[in-house]
């Protein structure tokens, strides 16, 4: 009898000790799938989606670039980047000044502006340290001469501008289309765009500048 209850209670000490063993499991699981989501929550709220391969990363208050398999592309970091459109990115450096970068993070050419959008169909808006904006290309190349007070972005072949007139549109050689000048101004679509008028007139106009209809 004697060997039989020391048997039964080592059985009852193993049958324990695995159950507190599996416990000890289970929680370690648990913790760690707790580590990886917050980690995996914190990951896909710090960086800003993924284009052209490269999605923008703040660590540290710094912004970088990782590539899909989460590896940073480049050494560099920044006080804030935007996002690549075209193979390039604009980013602004601890000085406040804008350039923009390649895939691997150097700069594509050796100014830096005030401000710098991003690059759509090869060009891009600047802002220069005299306070006029410029069109550049993708090697940093003013593409005409003609300074403005703001501008937009081309939208097939034709981009806003505003002088000291106002608002109106201009081709890649910085020529205005028509001579009139609005408030405020859209792109061009198909043809025609919606204009404001120092009036306060919604119109749309052609590429002309002809008043089509009032909205």
């Amino acid at each position: 009898m004697g060997h039989k209850n020391i048997c039964f209670q080592h059985h009852q000490l193993l049958l324990f000790l695995r159950k507190q063993f599996i416990i000890c499991i289970v929680q370690i699981t648990l913790f760690n799938i707790q580590i990886i989501t917050k980690l995996f929550i914190h990951f896909k709220s710090s960086h800003k989606g993924f284009y052209c391969n490269r999605a923008a990363l703040v660590v540290n208050e710094k912004w970088c670039h990782i590539n899909e398999l989460g590896k940073q592309v480049y050494s560099n970091s920044f006080s804030w980047s935007g996002n690549y459109q075209e193979n390039l990115c604009t980013v602004r450096d601890k000085n406040n000044q804008y350039f923009h970068i390649d895939l691997n993070g150097q700069k594509v050419y050796s100014e830096k502006y005030i401000y710098a959008g991003d690059f759509k169909d090869g060009f891009a808006c600047v802002k220069n340290a005299d306070g006029f904006y410029k069109h550049i290309d993708t090697r940093g190349n003013f593409i005409n001469e003609v300074n403005f007070l703001d501008l937009g972005i081309f939208h097939k072949n034709y981009a806003t501008a505003k002088d000291e007139g106002g608002w109106h549109h201009i081709d890649k050689q910085g020529r205005e289309l028509y001579s009139q000048r609005y408030l405020a101004i859209e792109p061009l679509y198909n043809g025609f765009a919606l204009v404001t008028q120092f009036n306060m007139d919604k119109v749309i106009i052609n590429e002309k500048g002809n008043k089509i209809i009032t909205i």
